[in-house]
């Protein structure tokens, strides 16, 4: 039987080509599964946007949703409908850097809408980017979004010590 697994990210054209190889990470290892994206940036029929439809190879996602940006009460029933009505089995969280106080929101939110999530680590540590060791550089933003999900972390390049 097949599930339906989510992938929820924000942004535009950037932000999905960082997390692509993760898109496609997730794909191989749900072949048999619906692939749902669900993200707040449509991009159809706005010029200077390019929303994930636009740039995504299509064999990568089943389904393509897209949430209400916004924290009023109106906006927050939407989201949680549409979360209920998507029925996922999974979702996994590839959301940029967030506060403990934005994690403990989103976390509720998903609570109360029933879906079962991956990658929602609360504490704004778990969050944070990490300079790597021996340099002043800092960690690429698809090696954080993978350090909490454990399919995609066995894949991180030279991971920076705790």
């Amino acid at each position: 039987m097949s599930r339906r697994i989510g992938i929820l990210r924000t942004g535009s054209l950037g932000d999905h080509l960082i997390a692509l190889p993760h898109y496609r990470q997730l794909r191989a290892a749900h072949a048999a599964d619906a692939l749902v994206l669900v993200c707040n940036v449509q991009g159809q029929g706005i010029q200077k946007l390019a929303g994930p439809e636009s740039i995504l190879p299509g064999s990568l996602f089943d389904e393509f949703y897209y949430y209400p940006v916004g924290s009023d009460w109106q906006l927050v029933k939407e989201k949680y409908r549409l979360f209920r009505s998507l029925h996922l089995d999974a979702l996994y969280y590839l959301m940029p850097p967030r506060g403990a106080p934005q994690l403990w929101r989103n976390r509720l939110f998903f609570w109360l809408a029933r879906v079962h999530v991956i990658g929602l680590r609360i504490g704004a540590a778990a969050q944070n980017v990490r300079s790597l060791p021996n340099s002043k550089l800092y960690e690429h933003e698809a090696d954080r979004l993978a350090r909490g999900i454990p399919l995609l972390a066995h894949n991180l390049r030279k991971a920076p010590q705790d």
